[in-house]
Order: C-alpha cells, then structure tokens, then sequence
C-alpha cells in the first residue's frame, strides 16, 4: 500500500513540476505572479508617499496667498489668530483683493464683515491650487470656530469654568490580549491590530487571486484551447493523478504569489514606518500581540485560504473552453475575493456561528479573533472544516470537468489501456 502510495505521490510531484515549467513559459504568469507584487505596487505605494510629502514641502515653501477685506478684518479675531500660527499661509495686503484673486496673485480672500453671522471665504476655481486652498480653509474655519466658543464661554462664565463641567475621565479596567496596558494604548492596539491584521490579509487575499488566476489557465484553460488534452489522456498516470499535479502547481505558484507579496509589503512597511512615527508606534503595538502561536494559527489560515482560492480557479479554468471566458469569469471572482476581506474591518463583524460558514471571511475572522484572543474552538473547528470541504469539492469537480466525465469511469479506461 505504501510503495503505490510513494508512486502516486512521485506522480503528482513530475506533473507539478512539469506544469511549473510550463507556466514559468507564460509571460501572465511572470508579470502577475511576480513583477506586479514585488515591484509595481511598491513603487506605487512609494511614489504616491514621496509625492504627498514633496506636496507638503512645497505647501510651506510656497504657501497659499489670503488677503483680508481691510473693512472685516477686526471682526474675526479668531479666525485671524489660526491664520496667522498656519505656516501654510501666507497673509497678503492687497489694495483690490478681488481683482488680485481674480487674476491668480492670490488663491483666497476672506471677508469678515459680515460676522459673526456670515465670513466670505471666495477662491478661484481656475487657480492649479484651489482644491488645496479650500481643504485648508476649511480645517480652519473649524478651529477658528471652536476656538470662538471657547473665548464666548470663558467670557460669559467668568471665574466659573463651565467648560470644564463635562470633562470626563476613562480609566482601563481590562486587558487586550490579556496584556494590561492604558486606553489609549489599548484602542491604539486594537485599531492597529485589526488595520495591520486585516490590511495584510485582504491585500494579500488580493495578490494572491491574481496570482492564482493565470497559473490555472495555463495548466488547465490551455489545454482545451490548444487541444492537448489527447495527448495529456496518454500519459502513463490515472487522470485524477494529472489534474491533482495542476492544482499542486498552481498552488506552488500561488504560495510564490503571497510570499513575494509579503516580501514587498515588508519593504512598504518599513519605509512608511522610517517616515511616520504614529504608524511605528502603532505597528509595536500591534505586533505586542503577535505571539508564536498566533503566528502559527494565521499562517494555517492563510494556507488554507490559498488553497481554497487555488481550489476556485482551478476549477473556473478547466470549466472554460477559452483564455478569454476564463479570464472574464475569473474577473467576477477576484471581486468577490478580494472585498469578503475587508469586510472584517467593519463593526460588529465578528467569528460567530454564522460568519464561520461564509467562506474567505471566515478564515479572515479566524484570525482576528487568534490575535485578540477571543478565538471559539467551534467556530474555529466549523470555519476550517468547511473551507477543507469546499476546497475538496472543488478539486473534485475540477477533475470531472476537466475530463468530461467520472473520476471512476476515466481510472477504468486507464485500467483498460494498460492491460
């Protein structure tokens, strides 16, 4: 029993390999499995941060140009006081200040004369900074509001400090992870736990789809479409034997997916985390809960979530009769995959009974509920079990697909053959 155990699996192993080969031939495999997650998006991620901080840079170096309407400018303090501490303005005098707006030397005027009951804030919209000016504006406009009712209040009161009467105080009596730690501290953790947990998961979720789709096609969609599968019937091995070294193979390549995925996601993480100094304290507080163990539960889950996305696309691609079908159909999948995840970042969504039998979501719940520790040995058990079984169905209905008929029927023709 174990030699013709040794021998199917010896089997298995020449057809992945075979079938690797092939699919390193195919220049959608190259791009979508390696070139897009360990350079496209990281460069893009990169640009896009240099590009925002360069915006930043040139906001103070060339900040926004405001003049006041000389009649209104006494009668909005406040609104005076947060312009003036704002480095990203930059107070004018302008004898005509419409006409200056109006002529792109300046990007807002403010008129006050008409407070505290009406302030004009007018830009012009075919200014390249307009945008920029209003968002800014408006932020101020909120300060200079909250910082004219604390002066109306404080002024009204007196010694009596009546903004002080609803002043509350939160203390943490208990523990995230079963660490004690302060409130703020907690719900940074938590935040950060889910964000980094989630983030990670439903990005790679992503990559790895993609990653899975064009593997599949090459092993299987391509052999329809090339008609080979004549020749593949000849092979010296019972069919289920094939079809389970294409999905090896397209599971190799998928694992390949995440895992260079990972790789320039770490890239990212430690650039961004070099730059800003929220997201590393944010990151250590998130990776406080990361134990080995926890480690280890999510990187099941995620092994079984490849499967289970190998699994669905293995199936998609020997259904279609075309690289083209399979690709439109695949695109309806990568959808619905790659959003399940981040459904996990909503409220309320948590790994219960009923979220354990909605697949991808699942195992995506299973391991925010492993870093929280509020994991259930139930939900845990239902979650992967199902995802096992619908992983074997798949590959099951793959093989008859693929095939055109029953596993058992095809071994007796191989049987057949060989006598």
């Amino acid at each position: 029993m174990f030699d013709g155990l040794i021998e199917r699996l010896q089997d298995i192993a020449v057809v992945a390999n075979k079938e690797l080969k092939h699919c390193f031939r195919d220049a959608h495999v190259l791009i979508y499995t390696v070139f897009v997650p360990l350079i496209l998006y990281p460069i893009s991620l990169v640009s896009l941060s240099e590009y925002t901080l360069w915006r930043e840079g040139l906001a103070e170096t060339r900040p926004v140009r405001l003049a006041y309407v000389k009649d209104g400018m006494e009668r909005i303090p406040e609104l005076v006081q947060v312009v003036k501490e704002t480095k990203k303005i930059a107070v004018t005098e302008s004898e005509d200040p419409i006409h200056d707006l109006e002529q792109n030397k300046l990007e807002c005027v403010v008129d006050g004369s008409g407070a505290p009951e009406k302030i004009n804030v007018m830009l012009n919209p075919s200014s390249d900074r307009f945008l920029e000016t209003r968002v800014l504006m408006q932020s101020r406009s909120y300060d200079a509001r909250a910082l004219a009712m604390k002066n109306a209040v404080e002024k009204v009161a007196g010694a009596n400090k009546v903004s002080k009467v609803f002043e509350i105080e939160t203390h943490n009596v208990g523990t995230m992870g079963g660490r004690k730690a302060s409130l703020q501290d907690m719900e940074i953790t938590a935040f950060s736990t889910t964000i980094v947990l989630v983030a990670f998961y439903g990005y790679t979720m992503l990559i790895i789809t993609v990653g899975a789709i064009y593997p599949a096609l090459a092993a299987f969609t391509e052999e329809a479409e090339k008609k080979t599968k004549a020749t593949t019937y000849l092979l010296p091995v019972e069919r289920s034997t094939v079809v389970v070294g294409k999905f090896a193979a397209v599971t190799i390549l998928t694992i390949l997916s995440g895992l260079v995925n990972f790789l320039s996601m770490a890239f990212v993480a430690l650039y961004f985390t070099a730059k800003l100094e929220w997201l590393k304290r944010a990151l250590t507080l998130a990776m406080k809960q990361y134990s080995l163990e926890n480690l280890l539960g999510v990187l099941l889950l995620f092994m079984l979530s490849t499967l289970l996305v190998a699994s669905i696309y293995s199936l998609i691609a020997s259904t279609a009769k075309s690289f083209k079908e399979a690709q439109n159909i695949s695109s309806l999948v990568l959808i619905t995959v790659t959003i399940l995840p981040m459904v996990a970042l909503l409220p309320g969504w948590t790994l219960d009974i009923r979220t354990a039998f909605i697949p991808i979501l699942n195992m995506v719940l299973c391991a925010k509920a492993i870093v929280t520790d509020s994991v259930g040995g139930l939900e845990m058990t239902v979650a992967c079990a199902e995802s096992v079984a619908i992983t074997a169905t798949l590959l099951y209905l793959s093989q008859v697909i693929f095939w055109g008929k029953e596993p058992a029927n095809a071994n007796q023709d191989f049987s057949a053959a060989n006598r």
